[in-house]
């Protein structure tokens, strides 16, 4: 399938369709020459289409390499620090990709470029909610569920008292965001 994509993408090189599927297919290989030249051919032919920019970064985070993954995402905003919806589509992508921080920042970046839209808030709160029920390492226990055990606790006080407050923050960043939605 790869070389019938190659063909068929070098025959029609402005063929976007048949550029993305060839880029996907590459993905899945794992070819990492490969994405990067099909990427950079996507991105010359659609410089505006950040749905091809996002794809890169969560290659990039699947390759465990967050740091190129972030220089995207910083990019994809950058280009044009206006456009709420750049903001949105970067937001979830990192929360996808479970970068949280970035996720909750670039979220904060989208409140004060549209600061009227509650729907936004609202997802920043769902973001609040997830969160709150992260549980350190420094406090998980050894069960497969990630739990924490009265043991683990008690060998982790302060720990445990700063993901009790870290929690509250969370739940009150969220309370407040639902608040003002319903106002």
């Amino acid at each position: 399938a790869s070389e019938h994509l190659a063909a068929a993408s070098s025959a029609s090189p402005r063929d976007v369709q048949i550029l993305e599927r060839y880029r996907s297919v590459l993905v899945e290989l794992g070819n990492d020459e490969g994405v990067t030249d099909a990427s950079r051919r996507l991105t010359a032919l659609s410089p505006q289409n950040v749905h091809y920019k996002l794809q890169d970064a969560e290659y990039h985070i699947s390759q465990k390499n967050r740091d190129a993954a972030r220089a995207i995402w910083d990019a994809v905003i950058d280009e044009d620090k206006t456009q709420p919806s750049r903001y949105l589509s970067v937001a979830r992508a990192m929360r996808r990709a479970g970068e949280l921080d970035w996720s909750e920042e670039a979220y904060r970046s989208l409140l004060e470029v549209a600061p009227d839209v509650e729907s936004y808030g609202l997802e920043l709160a769902e973001l609040y909610f997830q969160r709150s029920a992260e549980t350190p390492e420094s406090l998980e226990g050894s069960d497969a569920g990630g739990k924490k055990d009265a043991e683990t606790e008690a060998k982790n006080p302060e720990a445990m008292k700063q993901w009790l407050e870290r929690t509250k923050g969370y739940l009150k960043k969220a309370n407040d965001l639902i608040r003002a939605a319903s106002e």
